[in-house]
């Protein structure tokens, strides 16, 4: 599925997503298999790794999206989350990926 903004139009990221000349199904394959594993392995290094998995957090979608599975972005969604002091003093929201992943913070 082609992801789209708030207004129906589709990102400029998409158009550099290293997956734009796949095969949709690859990205909708069951977690483990071959076809998914290969998706995540072009997910590795995709310069817009980032503002897919942010779209695909906020639209909940299925498949593989920004080099995560779908049950590990819930994971990630689930997270408890911490308050930082950001520039400015503002408070700003950051997720703690290391719980979300299972892994242990350095």
């Amino acid at each position: 599925m082609m992801p789209t903004d708030l207004s129906g139009m589709v990102p400029a990221w998409v158009g550099l997503a290293s997956c734009s000349p796949s095969r949709a199904d690859d990205w909708q394959a069951p977690e483990g298999s071959e076809q998914c594993e290969e998706a995540l392995l072009v997910c590795r290094d995709c310069p817009v790794r980032m503002p897919c998995l942010v779209h695909a957090l906020h639209h909940r979608e299925c498949g593989v999206w920004g080099g995560m599975i779908m049950s590990e972005r819930e994971r990630l969604r689930k997270a408890p989350r911490r308050i930082q002091h950001g520039r400015g003093g503002r408070m700003t929201g950051s997720t703690n990926l290391a719980a979300a992943q299972g892994t242990k913070q350095l």
